[in-house]
């Protein structure tokens, strides 16, 4: 079954908000209970697919990627997809499960690896490699890789880090409708994500340009590593998105980042 998505009112360090999630994350006594203040269905592009598919393609993953589950029957034949990142990245395995729901290969480039993972995969890796990743720890390949002078060859596609592609923008527009919907019914006033890359930070702001109401601002708040985050702020100066230091309203979060487990999201300082 495709996944649902829940609306809960959580309580914290004396800040109340409402986390999206997805239903089958959350324990049997909140299904259900008045803390789970809406249910929202799966996007349009999860038909079809495979149950087993939305353990692999999750969380922001599953609208980044939106574009081709949607168009998998109508896009060019494709002989190999290309992307690059860190080791447990959850991006590397969402696209090992795309290429094989394609039925292609899927080669990841890594800039090292430990030594100790190399001989005993775990976590991602572990599954990324069990859906016939091919992986390829090269230092140089990956810098051309970031820097955006790697081309891939004819019937290849290329994903950058997080999964970041020319496409994205299409999942976001459908995450922002119904953030929106969900927002107004709710009466929040802002949306508060856990960013990586801030991919999904970038394109979910440039979709509340289509909001046809008056929009939540979109707030980031970093969880890995900031010079990605940067990056992407000051390549969008001008759009509606900043990094946050604190939550006000509503809390978007996905598996992958651990999801209810407050000390992994909300600034305490």
């Amino acid at each position: 079954m495709p996944p649902t998505f829940s609306y809960v009112q959580c309580q914290f360090a004396g800040m109340r908000f409402v986390v999206r999630i997805e239903s089958r994350l959350l324990p049997a006594a909140i299904r259900g209970s008045a803390r789970e203040l809406q249910v929202t269905p799966a996007p349009a592009f999860c038909a079809g697919l495979p149950a087993s598919s939305f353990a692999a393609i999750e969380g922001n993953k599953l609208y980044k990627l939106g574009y081709y589950l949607q168009h998998m029957s109508e896009l060019p034949p494709v002989s190999k997809i290309w992307s690059y990142g860190s080791v447990q990245s959850g991006a590397m395995l969402a696209l090992s499960e795309l290429a094989q729901l394609m039925g292609v290969e899927f080669h990841y480039v890594l800039p090292y690896i430990a030594s100790e993972l190399a001989l005993h995969p775990e976590g991602n890796l572990a599954l990324a490699k069990g859906k016939q990743m091919h992986l390829h720890v090269d230092g140089a390949l990956y810098r051309r890789m970031a820097r955006g002078e790697f081309v891939p060859a004819p019937g290849e596609l290329f994903f950058h880090e997080g999964g970041n592609h020319s496409q994205v923008s299409y999942g976001m527009t459908v995450l922002a409708q119904e953030l929106s919907q969900v927002t107004q019914k709710l009466n929040l006033s802002r949306v508060f994500l856990p960013a990586g890359t801030g991919v999904t930070s970038y394109h979910l702001a440039q979709a509340t340009r289509n909001w046809r109401i008056t929009p939540p601002r979109p707030m980031a708040m970093p969880c890995t590593c900031n010079r990605y985050l940067r990056a992407w702020a000051l390549a969008a100066a001008n759009q509606p998105y900043s990094v946050a230091t604190s939550i006000t309203a509503l809390v978007h979060c996905t598996a992958s980042y651990g999801c209810c487990r407050p000390s992994l999201k909300l600034p305490l300082a």
